[in-house]
């Protein structure tokens, strides 16, 4: 977690998150003349003047909200909405997305194409040192009874490339969460995000575990009672549902990590607080994804290159719709 620190009274106070410094600003204990710093500034500036500290910063205004009809200007900032209190619009989700995607199709098809370079370079790198030192490699594999051949990677082949690809969804996750919000974003945003890193390491951790958990009894039982198909296929299969209820519950941790500099524990119980009351549409909105995806397929490589953003930057909408409601859809 970044920290920041600040001066009362002509003394240094600190270390703090981000967090803590907009409560205290919210609460009154920081005054908009009061000195910040964290280190990646370059001097103490007073913290009016630092975006996302103060109530009345850009960031804090409702993010993604349109413009006043009558005066062009951006409405005030609101808190967010009670979890649940606007059921998550499917179809608005979409078409807000639809709209993002298309007017900055070239920006997001090179952060893409960033992405996958990066990943592919990575992924051979590793290749290769899985190669030289035999620690990785084409292994006998028994699947379901039958012997086959496969490439099974190393174990520090799967750690560095899991490293690589959570460090980098960390930028992608900003650069959504400033298209969403209307402001500016480039390709470098991709590396930007290196201060949240740890946290977001142990938050993937975390939410893996989540994910897993469902399916060690099932696992446990079958092996030790030697259970027939028939009894653990149905097991297995409301472990998956159950999955499935802990995806959508949790998976927005990395968001909140990104958009509130959260610790990883904070970021999973604050995806959990606004996903309340609204898991069902978020299951059917990621059932919607999953057919713009296959619509996508159906048109080939270029219907892919334009539903997979639209998908993506879905998911992102409906981040902010459940923070703040439908005005982030409009």
């Amino acid at each position: 977690m970044e920290e920041w620190y600040y001066v009362r009274d002509g003394k240094q106070q600190g270390p703090v998150s981000l967090e803590t410094l907009r409560e205290m600003a919210a609460a009154g204990e920081l005054k908009p003349e009061d000195k910040v710093w964290t280190r990646t500034m370059t001097d103490w500036t007073p913290a009016q003047e630092v975006d996302g500290i103060l109530p009345t910063s850009p960031t804090h205004q409702t993010a993604g909200l349109p413009e006043d009809e009558a005066t062009g200007a951006e409405r005030p900032a609101t808190s967010e909405i009670t979890p649940g209190s606007e059921p998550l619009g499917i179809g608005a989700c979409v078409s807000r997305s639809f709209k993002l995607t298309t007017g900055n199709f070239l920006k997001l098809v090179l952060v893409g194409l960033a992405y996958l370079g990066v990943m592919i370079v990575v992924s051979l790198i590793m290749l290769s040192i899985d190669e030289a030192t035999g620690m990785g490699g084409m292994q006998t594999v028994e699947r379901y009874g039958r012997t086959t051949e496969e490439f099974v990677p190393s174990l520090l082949n799967r750690i560095v490339t899991n490293l690589v690809s959570t460090f980098l969804s960390l930028g992608a996750a900003r650069i959504g969460l400033n298209l969403v919000d209307g402001k500016p974003f480039r390709v470098g945003m991709l590396f930007g995000e290196g201060s949240r890193f740890l946290s977001a390491v142990i938050a993937v951790l975390l939410f893996g575990l989540l994910l897993l958990a469902p399916f060690l009894p099932v696992l446990i039982l079958a092996q030790s009672a030697a259970l027939p198909w028939t009894i653990v296929s149905p097991l297995l299969f409301i472990a998956a549902l159950v999955m499935v209820y802990l995806s959508l519950r949790f998976g927005f941790y990395l968001f909140a990590i990104v958009d509130k500099d959260l610790g990883a524990i904070e970021a999973l119980q604050y995806s959990s607080k606004i996903t309340t009351g609204q898991r069902l549409n978020l299951f059917l909105l990621w059932l919607v994804m999953i057919l713009i995806i296959i619509a996508g397929m159906v048109a080939l490589l270029v219907g892919l290159i334009l539903a997979i953003p639209v998908a993506l930057v879905t998911w992102v909408v409906a981040y902010r719709w459940l923070q703040y409601g439908s005005r982030v859809a409009k």
